[in-house]
């Protein structure tokens, strides 16, 4: 995986109220030990504030970040693309034989992504990203990708890098175009229906 560039202001409150967390939460700790109201072990002191940081950090990276209702409250701007995506690729190429299958498999967190694309022809992987949300008929995910062609290719077609511009509508639909590098100077359209979430996902 890797970082990925978004145009919000969340990359900037949000450290802040992770750290005004974890200043309440140790202050609670150490005003219940204080008064004998938790229980402390000797083996086991009282987590610091940089230590709560560190901890709802994480949580937030890997899980938080993707609750609903924090979307709601304009907390979090960030739509959550992890899952696996199918549909079909249609190329303006006249020596492609389109359209075809494909399967894109996004792995995301709060602070990195990770767009592989899946054909029988070649597979292709991310190289750097950005997610924009200001657009009013959706979010658009751009990317650079490196792309890797199998034995079932065209002569044609070979090792190259390219494009990708999608837009979300709705929650479960990508779609958009890509562009490949100048050598081949081709390119179409993508549409990709999300498959039910898994619980990492969600």
């Amino acid at each position: 995986m890797h970082s990925y560039a978004i145009d919000t202001n969340d990359r900037k409150w949000i450290p802040l109220y992770i750290a005004s967390a974890s200043i309440t939460i140790a202050f609670l700790m150490d005003f219940f030990n204080s008064c004998g109201l938790m229980k402390q072990y000797w083996f086991i002191g009282l987590p610091s504030v940089v230590g709560l940081y560190g901890i709802l950090w994480l949580l937030f990276k890997e899980r938080i970040w993707k609750w609903s209702f924090l979307r709601k409250l304009h907390v979090v701007n960030v739509p959550n693309l992890a899952g696996v995506w199918k549909g079909r690729i249609e190329s303006k190429s006249e020596l492609a034989d389109f359209p075809i299958e494909a399967t894109l498999r996004i792995k995301h967190n709060w602070s990195e992504i990770s767009i592989t694309l899946v054909t029988c022809t070649s597979e292709s992987h991310s190289l750097v990203a950005t997610l924009l949300t200001g657009y009013p008929l959706g979010p658009i995910l751009k990317y650079e990708y490196r792309n890797r062609t199998t034995g079932k290719a065209l002569d044609t077609m070979h090792d190259h890098t390219g494009f990708a511009e999608l837009r979300l509508e709705g929650c479960d639909l990508l779609e958009g175009e890509y562009y490949t590098c100048p050598d081949r100077c081709t390119g179409g359209t993508m549409r990709f229906q999300r498959e039910a979430l898994s619980e990492q996902d969600r």
